[in-house]
Order: structure tokens, then sequence, then C-alpha cells
């Protein structure tokens, strides 16, 4: 009899003792596996997210000094390339006084200058000025679908390079001429009547960008630098002009960007 009990109470321990262990033990192979792989889902989600978040951000000043006072000038913020030569920029046009704001954002191509999309806007018929900040936030989704349709990759900083430069070896340098003349309209003060600013290297010569004044109020103009694109062998090129101011000084300086190949196009 006794026997017998104590036979029934190892079986009993027996069994107690394989229950507690089905319960501690590790979880199979297959749920371990998936929760490995929600969790790394929600862990690429989360990065995929940030990183969109995080493409596009609103743009810095590129400051320039024009060394000259009393005037109004543009004021331009790179924001990216694409590696089929487009350049995406904002210029803020100078204001004369008006007290509005106004913004032009530009995707360009650097080979034939021609502008791909670009989305004017001003305060004008609004009560509320704002600022580029806001006017980046309120128009973002519009500004993001063109960015990505044309594959522009923003850039965290930007360098204007001077006018004298390399790229493979090759000395490049960027100069403008200008023809002068009398003003017709403010006689006998001189005005630039037409400029050109070509591009000169061991390659040869070409030229990338002319222009003809005709309100006869133009008083200088000049390159002010080059940006390279990081992935061709093109540059953005900025070309500032000054103008007689609509009501006498300040006078107003704008800005134009004029795209060129490094590798074509020059001639001895």
């Amino acid at each position: 009899m006794n026997k017998k009990i104590v036979q029934l109470s190892m079986f009993a321990f027996v069994l107690i003792a394989l229950n507690w262990a089905s319960c501690t033990s590790e979880p199979s192979s297959e749920n371990t596996s998936d929760s490995t792989a929600t969790t790394a889902t929600n862990e690429s989600t989360q990065s995929a997210e940030t990183v969109e978040a995080a493409t596009y951000f609103v743009p810095a000043e590129l400051p320039i000094n024009y060394g000259k006072e009393n005037i109004l000038a543009d004021k331009i913020y790179p924001i990216g390339w694409s590696n089929d030569s487009k350049f995406a920029y904002i210029v803020e046009p100078a204001d004369e006084a008006t007290g509005f704001y106004f913004i032009n954002i530009i995707i360009q191509d650097l080979n034939n200058d021609k502008i791909l999309w670009s989305f004017v806007y001003d305060t004008e018929d609004q009560i509320e000025n704002k600022d580029l900040k806001a006017t980046w936030k309120e128009q973002f989704e519009l500004i993001k679908s063109k960015l990505d349709e044309h594959k522009i990759v923003q850039e965290k900083s930007f360098i204007l390079e001077k006018l004298k430069f390399a790229v493979d070896n090759n000395n490049f340098e960027v100069k403008l001429t200008a023809k002068k003349g009398v003003s017709v309209d403010f006689a006998p003060m001189e005005v630039i009547e037409k400029y050109t600013v070509k591009i000169t290297s061991a390659l040869g010569q070409k030229q990338i960008f002319s222009k003809k004044e005709e309100s006869s109020r133009m008083l200088d103009a000049k390159v002010l630098g080059v940006f390279k694109s990081p992935y061709e062998n093109k540059i953005a090129v900025l070309v500032a002009s000054e103008n007689f101011g609509y009501e006498g000084p300040p006078n107003v300086v704008g800005i134009t960007v004029v795209g060129a190949n490094l590798d074509s196009g020059f001639k001895k």
C-alpha cells in the first residue's frame, strides 16, 4: 500500500514538473521570428517616415556681399540638384517699399536655362504678410511634389565658388563684359546697354548668357560666383544686375541664374 502511494506521488510530481517547464520555456522560433519582423518593420517605417519628413527643409539664405550701400537686393535660397542637370532654388525679389512679401520657387534646367516649374507667391491680396518659413509650410505639399517629380536632392549647405575654379584638372574662369552708353531718360548718367557672360578655359571659350537692356536703367552688372553640381560637370552661375530705383535710390539689384556645361561647347 505504501509502495503504491509512493509511486502515485512520484507520478504526480513528474506531471507538475513538466507543466511548470512548459509554462516557463521560451516562445517557439516561429513566434520569435514574427515578433522580430514586426519590430523591424516598425523601425523601418519610422525610419522611412523620419527620412521623408527631413527630405525637404526650409532652405537657408545665401549671404551675398554686394560691396555697395543703399541698395535693395534679391535674396537667393539654393535648394538642391538632380542628377540630370536640374537646379532648384528660391528667390525673394527686392521689395521697393510695397510692404508685401514676394517669393519665387524655381526648378531650372541648366542645359538650356528653361524654367521647368515656377511658383510665384505674394501677399499683395492678403491681410497678413508672411515670410519664407510660413510660405514653405503652407505650400509644402505642392513644393514637395514638384521637387520629387524632378528628383531634386536637397543640399544641407552651399558654397558660392569664385569666378576662377578647377574641375577635372581643367581651370575655368567666368567673365562678364559690358557695353556702356548714356541713359536716354537720365542723361548724362552712364548705363549698361548690354552685357555678356562667357567661360574660358584650356578647352576654349563659350558664351553662356547675354542681356540687352531696353529701359536704359541698368547701372552695373557682375558675376557673383558659381555653384557646382555634385553629380555632373555642370554649374549654376549667379549674375547680378543693378538698376536705377523706381523713384531713384535706393537702387535695386536682381539675381539671374545661368547654367553651363563644363564638358562641351567650347571653341578655340
